[in-house]
């Protein structure tokens, strides 16, 4: 395995047998509200206050410490390369 299971391998490194590692992310000291989506919320029948909960603004701030026992305490990262017809771009998709 190219990854430690706890998600605590915080170093960079080609990825060979998989498409992701699991990563337990670092989180936001004093995490604060900016904004959220109130038309994908409503798409999914969830209250806008939820947002701006203590608990939400924790989680989505990276700190995985509070999600119940029956969900996973870290996240995965996967690379990501923009190859085109075998021409590697470093830059946004040109087209």
């Amino acid at each position: 395995m190219d990854a430690k299971s706890n998600g605590e391998d915080y170093y960079p490194r080609e990825v060979f047998l998989g498409h992701f590692v699991p990563v337990k992310p670092t989180p936001i000291e004093n995490p604060e509200y900016i904004s959220h989506s109130k038309i994908l919320f409503n798409e999914l029948g969830i209250s806008n206050d939820l947002a701006k909960t203590d608990e939400f603004i924790s989680l989505f701030s990276g700190d995985l410490s509070i999600v119940p026992k029956s969900m996973s305490n870290f996240g995965w990262a996967t690379g990501y390369a923009l190859s085109i017809y075998g021409t590697e771009y470093y830059e946004q998709c040109p087209f």
